[in-house]
């Protein structure tokens, strides 16, 4: 199942729910000229071309701004529980990364406008940042019960911002960076890539609302990946770094000859908890590395971090010609947790249209089963589809169905 953009259209970034697809594209002529497209998951396939408004999806066009208007970077959805008459009722927020400034939205606010008087400039709320050479590389956002979101945003400068957002003022308030966070932003020495916390349901091992809206992912549990390759891991209010050059052998780091296909980078990380007690929480963390491969580490009872595996791409070093290394900074990795079969599955992409699967038991500690999609004969092989061009496969996500996303620049995609 997979939607395809109108001709001489792409996509900029997408998020899902287990029924739900939000994405935003523009044309390839002007990629300020954005979208957001929002539609059920069943309304995904080879027909869906044009979407036009209707009570399961509509398109939105965002404001144009002027000499301010910026790409989209990417788009998230938070849960935020409020308590209306006795009542709790779930209020659905979208965030939108837009690199010089975060705008959030009520998702009710947003399709009432659609439907009324349009979208406007007033619809989002907007958290700007004032230096124009810094741009918002990733952002992680969590709802509350005191009716409030907090958004942690990290920059190419290294910076790390937190601040919270009222649901019911419509007020931003800036605030103090937890410990462990501030450690971080003193040491990075680098931009930094991305940033991952708990996601219900995906890589926590409670699917109940209540763990995410009374835990502070940047206190218990987070990752942030710098291009310095060092992951820098929240465990329990505690700093723990994996310097990625110290885990793996006869590989450089210091990318000086982009000629030498043993140069190795971090290019994303993701995190998941297999199980929280109360003073031992067991973590794995994986990384996509350049010319290396996915590699897993498993975090033990003492708060040592161990290699547990490489898990070799098809175009890993032993196996390719010199001209053929990887540079691609956008193929990231994902991974999320099974509980019910004690399995961690492990994704990533790659720029030689493939997608890569591994299922990890972690009681046997051992993999289970391994697959390579070959995303292109996927969906080219598809009799009435006229062709899909080869193009990396990176923008992972998987909802809480586990079914899997990923996009090809003008096509999202689903395995289910």
């Amino acid at each position: 199942m997979f939607y395809q953009c109108n001709k001489n259209y792409f996509i900029h970034c997408y998020c899902v729910t287990d029924n739900y697809v939000f994405l935003v594209e523009s044309p390839f002529s002007n990629n300020f000229n954005c979208k957001l497209k929002y539609f059920h998951k069943e309304d995904i396939n080879k027909n869906v071309l044009n979407l036009q408004l209707t009570r399961n999806k509509a398109s939105v066009t965002f404001p144009n701004e002027g000499r301010n208007s910026t790409v989209i970077k990417s788009i998230h959805l938070v849960n935020v529980p409020n308590l209306k008459k006795g009542n709790l009722e779930i209020c659905h927020f979208l965030i939108i990364n837009k690199g010089n400034a975060i705008q959030i939205c009520s998702l009710d606010e947003l399709i009432l406008s659609v439907a009324e008087t349009g979208v406007t400039s007033d619809t989002f709320q907007q958290w700007e940042i004032t230096n124009v050479n810094v741009s918002i590389t990733s952002i992680y956002a969590q709802g509350y019960k005191d009716n409030t979101i907090i958004v942690t945003y990290c920059t190419t400068m290294s910076d790390i911002v937190q601040f919270r957002y009222d649901i019911h003022k419509k007020h931003f308030q800036k605030i103090k960076l937890s410990i462990p966070l501030s450690n971080i932003k003193d040491q990075i020495m680098d931009s930094i890539i991305n940033i991952s916390g708990i996601q219900l349901g995906i890589n926590y091992p409670s699917i109940e609302n209540e763990s995410l809206w009374s835990t502070l992912s940047s206190s218990q549990i987070m990752t942030i990946s710098s291009a310095d390759n060092t992951i820098y891991v929240i465990v329990n209010d505690k700093l723990e770094k994996l310097p990625i050059k110290y885990y793996t052998e006869g590989v450089n780091f210091d990318n000086s000859n982009n000629n030498d296909i043993h140069d190795g980078q971090l290019v994303w990380s993701d995190v998941v908890v297999v199980k929280k007690y109360t003073k031992v929480t067991k973590v794995y963390v994986v990384a996509n590395v350049t010319n290396i491969g996915v590699i897993l580490f498993k975090r033990s009872k003492d708060g040592f971090w161990d290699k547990v595996c490489t898990f070799k791409k098809r175009n890993a070093i032993t196996e390719r010609e010199k001209e053929e290394f990887e540079s691609n900074a956008l193929i990231d990795c994902k991974i999320y947790l099974r509980q019910d079969l004690n399995v961690i599955t492990v994704l990533s992409g790659s720029e030689s249209n493939h997608l890569y699967r591994w299922d990890y038991n972690y009681i046997d500690e051992t993999i289970i089963d391994h697959q390579i999609y070959e995303i292109d004969h996927l969906i080219n092989d598809d009799e009435d589809n006229g062709g899909i061009p080869s193009s990396p496969v990176y923008c992972i996500s998987a909802n809480c169905k586990k079914q899997i996303f990923f996009y090809l620049e003008t096509t999202l995609a689903l395995i289910i």
